[in-house]
């Protein structure tokens, strides 16, 4: 279910979690430009946006867990975690009993003296230009919502990173075709 505001107590954020993901978006594209267009295969790509993120949330929020791969933000109430959605705004988790508690919101009660909620923050990625990627917040499992975070919603500026020189020479490869003989053609031929 689409909704049309996010809920009150997350209100006073959407413009730094719009911020974060779209600076990460962009620093993306601008470091890891080499390796995108050489070498990147999907997962690659999308751990390497993951950890652009990951960067870009420390400086952005102040509270955050940062255990191996458990990277959430703690926002109020809320529990958030940076992920690539696809256009059906699913994430590609493994389902483990953690990814399973995490989109079903079920919680520790014994310790808690909050009720959490659990969400994803994070982008649909653009196919031609991924700057210009959706981004959205979802809150998974029964009950759940998303929202579109959408640039206009605060006055923010997003760096735009710098075009490449048309005239660049291309990178130099290792492999040289193998020589071939040429091949005569006959008088009769032509």
């Amino acid at each position: 279910m689409v909704i049309e505001c996010l809920p009150e107590d997350l209100q006073p954020y959407e413009m730094q979690l719009g911020q974060m993901v779209r600076e990460a978006l962009v620093r993306y594209c601008r470091d890891f430009k080499v390796v995108r267009v050489t070498t990147s295969t999907i997962r690659g790509e999308r751990n390497n946006i993951h950890d652009c993120m990951r960067a870009v949330a420390k400086t952005v929020f102040p509270d955050y867990t940062d255990a191996g791969l458990k990277f959430e933000i703690h926002i109020g109430r809320y529990r958030a975690r940076c992920k690539k959605f696809n256009v059906r705004l699913e994430t590609s988790n493994y389902h483990t009993q953690t990814v399973f508690r995490f989109e079903q919101q079920i919680m520790n009660t014994l310790f808690d003296d909050m009720e959490l909620v659990n969400l994803y923050v994070g982008y649909v990625p653009h196919p031609i230009n991924l700057v210009d990627s959706t981004i959205w917040v979802v809150q998974p499992g029964p009950g759940g919502w998303c929202y579109q975070l959408r640039a206009d919603a605060g006055t923010m500026s997003v760096t735009i990173p710098p075009a490449t020189d048309p005239n660049a020479m291309a990178p130099k490869t290792r492999v040289v075709p193998k020589p071939g003989k040429i091949r005569k053609v006959a008088k009769n031929e032509e």
